[in-house]
């Protein structure tokens, strides 16, 4: 899927990016990687992964959607609007 800064309107960032910041992290790497979205040498992403017990992501995407707009694939933004933007019970953190 490839990041394209604005294409998430800017009412859906902060809702969707705070479930993204609430999944469960699976796995998680020691150190940052660089930010392929950066405008400078200096920006990282916390490389790893998290769920919300159905889907599955990269812990960047809570950065992308939040600064930077990004929309996630289309089918998890309806998963997540669907349950109103609350994570399953358990799975926060």
């Amino acid at each position: 899927m490839p990041l394209v800064p604005g294409s998430l309107p800017e009412e859906s960032r902060e809702p969707l990016a705070d479930c993204l910041a609430a999944g469960r992290v699976l796995v998680a790497a020691a150190g940052p990687a660089p930010d392929p979205l950066a405008e400078g040498p200096y920006a990282y992403v916390r490389p790893g992964r998290a769920t919300d017990g159905f889907w599955t992501w990269d812990l960047a995407w809570e950065r992308w959607v939040r600064r930077r707009g990004c929309a996630p694939p289309e089918e998890f933004v309806r998963h997540v609007e669907a349950r109103r933007f609350v994570p399953p019970p358990g799975t926060n953190g």
